[in-house]
């Protein structure tokens, strides 16, 4: 009884730092989206049930990158507490070591990792499909075609559009048109408008003063065609066609990879993002009980000192990604231990601080 009391207690601990970090995360995550569904909901008089329907579809990308993270912070906030009001002295005082406190600190990891592991196999590819032909039909619907200034837009594929602002007087625009099997188009004008038919629920765009330049069959060699007006019309119909991706093929992947011999650099990230599939939600499991040592050596400083040092391991452990993939690209590593490198080096760290934490908390060996 006095063992499930103390696993209640340590869980619900660790819920609370969990659920802000989560919900701060989300918020400055999904604070650039929601300016764009704002927008839509005050400019383009969406209902407040698309809107909500939008951030639906949206959620799941970003709980993969969240859960990890509030993992981590939830682990150290609590164990950092638990050090610096001297409640581990009392666990110990009680008979309790530090390997009776990981049992609710594994159930808690384990089930933090089977939520990352559905998001990232299912809920992520579903939701991302299912955004994509949701925005195709409000576009049909609406007839409203979303372009934000200074990026890159893909509203429908094979469709490229780059619009550098919108308010100015001359808007220029920078289209590239893969649509049509013939040859490739790019297309530029000094100025364009939003076309839309509601009788036929066609959309479109009229380019003024621009030009079209057209790949041709020969090496080298491009047509340059000029316009003063020039009206392009999407197929919305054949972008709701595309069927919801699931995980990446591993076997075309391996084709493509071994065709090239092993030289194709986006088949190498390919792979590296399939493994990577199964990698990130095994960090929650990692940081879960990596989250216990790094909290009960920065215990001094409370729960804020927690928040620093999970924020601190974050950080690192991105940053081991980020030269994987500089690794991988630069084929120095194999797409798998790039993958994995970062858990590996994380598995290690969480050894070496247990054993430092029993080194110099004799008392925390306890069973």
């Amino acid at each position: 009884m006095r063992g499930l009391t103390l696993d209640r207690y340590i869980f619900s601990e660790l819920c609370l730092p969990f659920s802000l970090a989560i919900g701060g995360l989300l918020f400055v995550l999904m604070s650039r989206e929601m300016t764009r569904v704002t927008e839509l909901l005050v400019t383009q008089g969406v209902s407040v049930f698309v809107v909500l329907k939008i951030i639906a579809y949206i959620l799941p990308s970003f709980m993969i990158l969240t859960l990890p993270i509030a993992t981590l912070i939830a682990s150290t906030c609590s164990f950092s507490r638990f050090a610096a009001d001297s409640e581990l002295v009392a666990m110990q005082a009680s008979g309790i070591g530090l390997c009776r406190l990981l049992v609710p600190v594994g159930i808690f990891s384990v089930t933090i990792y089977t939520v990352a592991f559905a998001l990232s196999f299912w809920a992520q590819p579903w939701s991302g499909e299912s955004l994509k032909t949701f925005a195709l039909n409000m576009m049909k619907k609406q007839l409203i075609l979303p372009l934000n200034e200074g990026v890159f837009n893909d509203p429908i594929d094979d469709l490229m559009i780059y619009i550098p602002h919108k308010n100015t007087t001359a808007k220029g625009i920078f289209i590239a048109d893969s649509r049509d099997a013939g040859g490739d188009r790019v297309l530029v004008a000094q100025d364009w408008t939003l076309l839309s038919d509601a009788e036929s629920g066609r959309i479109g765009l009229r380019l003024i003063d621009g030009s079209i330049h057209i790949k041709t069959q020969r090496p080298n060699e491009n047509q340059r065609v000029t316009f003063h007006t020039y009206d392009m019309h999407f197929d919305l119909d054949r972008g709701l066609q595309t069927p919801i991706a699931e995980t990446p093929d591993l076997k075309s992947i391996y084709l493509t990879l071994h065709a090239s011999d092993w030289t194709d650099v986006n088949a190498l990230k390919q792979l590296e993002a399939y493994h990577r599939t199964w990698a990130i939600p095994a960090a929650c499991l990692i940081f879960g009980f990596i989250g216990v040592p790094l909290g009960i050596r920065s215990g001094s400083a409370g729960r804020i000192g927690g928040i620093g040092v999970g924020v601190a391991g974050i950080l690192f452990y991105y940053l081991l990604n980020i030269f994987g993939d500089f690794l991988v690209a630069t084929r120095i590593l194999t797409p798998w231990i790039a993958a994995w490198l970062p858990n590996a080096i994380f598995i290690v760290l969480s050894v070496l601080l247990y054993r430092w934490s029993l080194l110099f908390s004799p008392h925390l060996n306890q069973r």
